[in-house]
């Protein structure tokens, strides 16, 4: 794909979509020279970027019918154990297709032609206290489960 770019530049862009159709934002997703995977919290809650980092989170009370995303601290002790348990797995990092369509529809796409594709999985981190704040994370519990930004070079 030829930049038109000055300095060869690409564009790509971020994850957050208004969009409620998952066609129609993997299309728009895919007209930039690096394809993005978009997050669709409109089209519905478990496509929230903090609900999906908070999918193998302990302690995590999930209400999808508020739409809300709080921290227990009861729970969090009882699931702690066997979520450290599980460290090993490596889905434990990941998300699952009940937690994201657009992720998994995303990922499926062959993509070999692109000079890269784009993800962002914005979780809240140490220097994003506000997001575990809000659901009253004591900071302690956070490092282990921080995840950050990905860029996938399928062609190196």
């Amino acid at each position: 794909m030829d930049s038109k770019i000055p300095g060869n530049l690409l564009t790509t862009a971020m994850a957050v979509m208004p969009h409620t159709d998952v066609a129609r934002a993997l299309e728009m997703a895919l007209s930039l020279d690096v394809p993005f995977w978009p997050q669709l919290p409109n089209y519905s809650y478990y496509e929230d970027m903090y609900v999906q980092a908070a999918e193998h989170f302990p302690g995590i009370v999930l209400d999808m019918k508020k739409r809300t995303l709080r921290f227990s601290m009861n729970k969090f002790v009882e699931e702690l154990e066997e979520t450290l348990m599980q460290f090993d797995d490596p889905a434990i990092f990941d998300i699952s297709e009940a937690y994201s369509v657009v992720y998994h529809r995303f990922l499926a796409l062959d993509l070999a032609d692109r000079p890269a594709i784009r993800g962002n999985w914005k979780v809240p981190s140490v220097s994003d206290s506000t997001s575990w704040i809000r659901m009253n994370v004591p900071f302690s519990l956070m490092r282990p489960f921080e995840r950050s930004c990905w860029i996938l070079w399928p062609n190196v």
